[in-house]
């Protein structure tokens, strides 16, 4: 039985974030993800 692509959301935190949220948005959207959430 195939599955269906589930959308990925990825939900972020400017204060815990690492590196610049252009950074991350961009690699989760290369990874897959179709949506990005930032929590202020």
């Amino acid at each position: 039985m195939n599955l269906p692509d589930l959308p990925l959301l990825v939900i972020s935190d400017r204060i815990q974030a690492r590196r610049p949220l252009t950074e991350i948005a961009e690699a989760a959207f290369r990874g897959g993800c179709r949506w990005f959430s930032l929590r202020e």
